[in-house]
């Protein structure tokens, strides 16, 4: 992730880090399990 793309955000709560990236479409399916949208808490 750090070579392809570019890290927005990186904030640590508890145990969980959690990254906002902008990343190649190319790579999005790699990271497609682990994704949650912004509003997904709200």
């Amino acid at each position: 992730m750090h070579r392809e793309g570019k890290t927005l955000k990186e904030d640590y709560e508890d145990n969980d880090v959690l990254h906002t990236p902008v990343m190649p479409h190319a790579m999005r399916h790699q990271f497609a399990p682990f994704e949650e949208t912004a509003n997904a808490g709200a």
